[in-house]
């Protein structure tokens, strides 16, 4: 077998994770990219590291529009403490080399978005239910984001037509979810996950009286086949959940049976 850009950049264990990870063929297209034009192995590792880093955070899918503003908002939380495996925050020089590797190499893919272009009329509604879902949900920051980028996604599409969330009914979100099947860039799972996160948006939209009662009940997310890639459920997601069914059990211990 031929080898990678990440054997010529790693040792082979690690090679293999990198090889292994979400996203592969396009980060190591990048990178091959870069060692054609001189680019030092040094200089290839911190690429490497921070194009896995913001896979990640981003939960990027093969052909995902991302805006700047979206990969410093992954950057942000990439610098914090722990936030990439050390116990320091990243500086500010650190944190922009962290945002330019992202912009560069989603430009070279044709992913990134100007900013310009991601503005919507509801992005104070965004906002709201990104405040709801930290505060009163207790998500983490990654999670929030997700979901904020699948109504941002979807706000866009809306303004193109020109209509407002008050007026939206479900032919516009089933519409939505034709044209990206259409546009075959996102698998199943990326097209359930799509699914899955406008409706809890609209969930909370309901709840303010934003829009029409019942758009989230209608939201029918995409089957997908068990091998075709299922995530597993985060870390400080598994450990709330567990508290909150001990807490259920405890309290309906104490009341005793009805």
């Amino acid at each position: 077998m031929e080898a990678s850009v990440f054997d010529d950049i790693f040792f082979p264990h690690t090679a293999d994770k990198y090889r292994a990870a979400p996203l592969a063929e396009q980060r190591e297209r990048y990178l091959a990219h870069l060692k054609a034009t001189g680019t030092r192995r040094s200089a290839l590792r911190k690429c490497a590291n921070d194009q896995l880093s913001l896979v990640r955070l981003l939960d990027l899918k093969d052909g995902d529009r991302v805006s700047r503003s979206w990969i410093e908002a992954a950057a942000a939380l990439w610098a914090q403490p722990r936030g990439r495996r050390c116990d320091r925050a990243a500086s500010s020089k650190t944190r922009d080399r962290f945002v330019s590797h992202g912009v560069r190499w989603l430009t070279f893919l044709g992913w990134l978005e100007d900013d310009g272009d991601c503005r919507h009329p509801h992005h104070g509604e965004v906002q709201a239910f990104a405040r709801w879902s930290r505060q009163d949900r207790g998500l983490s920051d990654a999670t929030v984001q997700s979901y904020c980028k699948a109504a941002d996604h979807f706000f866009g599409q809306l303004a193109a037509k020109g209509v407002r969330l008050s007026a939206v009914g479900m032919a516009d979100i089933d519409d939505a979810m034709a044209a990206e099947h259409e546009r075959g860039a996102w698998g199943r799972r990326t097209r359930h996950d799509y699914a899955q996160r406008l409706r809890a948006f609209f969930l909370y939209a309901e709840m303010r009286g934003w829009c029409r009662a019942g758009l989230a009940a209608g939201i029918v997310a995409p089957r997908f086949m068990a091998d075709e890639g299922v995530k597993g459920l985060r870390r400080e997601d598994v450990v709330r959940r567990w508290r909150r069914l001990g807490a259920t059990a405890r309290s309906t211990s104490a009341t005793g049976p009805s």
